[in-house]
């Protein structure tokens, strides 16, 4: 294992999210650092002892007064310097560099506005953050990709989301507060009720304050894990129709032709249909309740309807070689899905792997799962998919991303606007977080509504918390 201490405790935690980057990085190597930040005057300097050998930076920066652009200053200097300390120590270096956060691409934003051109923005992530050139290529990329579909906040434009915690069964990497239907009987129905009454009071308070929706998105879990009834009263409960309108029907297992008809006629116009791998092994050992073949057959019931699809895949699952990721993702793509998103594997808290132990991703399939998302890079642009959205999570095996790459035309607006955070969002639904955003001097302030997570508490508390929420969004 590894041991990392600061003696400034407000940047300890972050900066010990770049510390454990460098442990799974390197193998799994042990090594012991420790911080120390001095202010003196209007600079900062670090002094780094990690394995006996001590690093001494200083920095000179100009520090401005508003607190949250000085934190962001010295934070970075502070990550500047433990990067070189241990890329030296240890002889290894980052993908990301000194990033530790999940949204790469709005520093890319960030570059622009302060005047970087376009075609700079790569070699300017590198120098300013040490990211690696071919990631600093890939924010590049992204950013290109997302021209002419990227709105701002006008402060009357909103996406909405509509959540639906259930699957059919728990995935053994999930950490989201999804759970089987099959535990939760008794209150599917009343859920699905108050879910409808969510959805008609918050658009009734978006339409009184004079608010439109640029897009519609139902996520989970796995929406289509409830009854065909009770999905309909769900979405026919949604009165955007003329919009960018996304339902994860995810998992195969629940996929029917008679739920995506029900999807069709409530104007839905793009599904995501999840295999994560086309290894009949692996979904059993990961505990999803369906075969390749089952993928198959609902990839084609949802592309005969007319539905732009999108299909997850995870790199880096356990027992999984490039090989076997290799043959899934070569398979999806002969299907031509619209959009194809390559994750990679989270050690997420909260997750059966880390309730089994596994604190950290292991350390020995960094390479591994780099090797997968290195291919999927080069396989799908070569494909004429290009990469139009990308985040990063905690503890992802070879601390790497999340990447959704799409056909010349069907990018997912949602997924652009939620991982830059470019509009508010009016969330319903037990663990829906609603946003608003508010622009400040240094750049825009996020304030956040969220719903509980649990199913049996939201509808305990619905009465209370609706009203407060209404209040949120209206003001």
């Amino acid at each position: 294992m590894f041991g990392y201490e600061c003696n400034y405790k407000p940047f300890e935690s972050e900066l010990f999210e770049l510390a454990r980057q460098f442990y799974t990085q390197s193998g799994g190597r042990g090594f012991s650092a420790v911080q120390t930040v001095a202010f003196d005057g209007g600079g900062a300097s670090d002094t780094i002892t990690a394995d006996g050998a001590e690093y001494v930076f200083s920095y000179s920066d100009a520090v401005p007064d508003d607190k949250t652009a000085a934190r962001k200053i010295l934070l970075r200097q502070r990550k500047i310097s433990l990067y070189k300390a241990l890329q030296d120590r240890l002889g290894v270096s980052l993908p990301w560099g000194a990033l530790t956060g999940v949204r790469p691409v709005r520093l890319g934003y960030g570059l622009l506005s302060e005047g970087v051109p376009p075609g700079e923005i790569a070699a300017a992530m590198s120098e300013k953050y040490l990211v690696s050139a071919d990631k600093a290529r890939l924010v590049s990329r992204v950013i290109a990709a997302q021209s002419g579909c990227v709105r701002r906040g006008d402060g009357k434009t909103v996406d909405f989301y509509v959540h639906i915690p259930l699957c059919p069964t728990r995935c053994n990497y999930c950490s989201f507060v999804a759970v089987p239907i099959g535990r939760l009987q008794k209150y599917v129905e009343p859920y699905a009720d108050a879910l409808v009454r969510e959805i008609a009071a918050t658009a009734k308070t978006l339409a009184d304050g004079g608010f439109s929706v640029a897009s519609v998105y139902v996520g989970g879990g796995t929406p289509a894990a409830l009854p065909p009834e009770l999905l309909r009263r769900v979405l026919e409960a949604v009165p955007y129709k003329d919009v960018e309108f996304t339902c994860e029907a995810g998992r195969p297992d629940a996929v029917t032709d008679e739920k995506l008809k029900i999807m069709r006629g409530a104007g839905v116009n793009r599904v995501c249909v999840n295999p994560q791998t086309l290894n009949d092994a692996t979904l059993r050992a990961i505990g999803r309740g369906h075969t390749a073949a089952d993928f198959f057959a609902a990839y084609e019931k949802a592309y005969k309807l007319g539905f732009t699809v999108n299909t997850d895949l995870i790199a880096g699952l356990e027992g999984e070689d490039l090989a076997a990721f290799t043959r899934t993702l070569t398979a999806v793509r002969a299907l031509n899905p619209h959009n194809i998103t390559v994750h990679t594997l989270c050690n997420k808290r909260g997750s059966d792997i880390a309730a089994n132990g596994q604190a950290f991703p292991d350390p020995n399939a960094s390479d591994a799962a780099g090797a997968m998302v290195a291919f999927a890079d080069g396989y799908l642009s070569d494909a004429k998919y290009v990469p139009y959205y990308l985040y990063r999570q905690k503890l992802a095996a070879g601390n790497l991303e999340n990447v959704g790459y799409t056909l010349d035309g069907f990018r997912c607006v949602f997924n652009i606007n939620a991982m830059e955070e470019n509009l508010p969002v009016a969330a319903c639904g037990a663990g829906g977080v609603s946003k608003k955003i508010i622009p400040s001097a240094h750049g825009v302030k996020i304030e956040r509504f969220a719903n509980v997570k649990d199913i049996k508490l939201y509808l305990e508390e619905f009465n209370k918390r609706l009203p407060l929420k209404q209040i949120f969004l209206s003001i």
